[in-house]
């Protein structure tokens, strides 16, 4: 399993590291561990939120 963290989904979603946090505290995007201090996310989960992302809000 490949992880990204906050500062490499946000690259990849075009947004702020501040909109990441709050999306995984708002459960759309769960980190690996949330335990672990920083926020991991699965790559192959935050792939399918992008094009959901993208479905519902149009391409950046």
């Amino acid at each position: 399993m490949s992880t990204m963290n906050a500062a490499e989904v946000a690259k990849l979603m075009g947004v702020t590291e501040s909109n990441v946090r709050r999306w995984a505290k708002e459960k759309l995007l769960q980190p690996v561990d949330p335990k672990a201090g920083m926020l991991e996310f699965d790559k192959e989960a935050v792939m399918k939120y992008k094009d959901l992302h993208e479905r519902l809000y149009g391409r950046k």
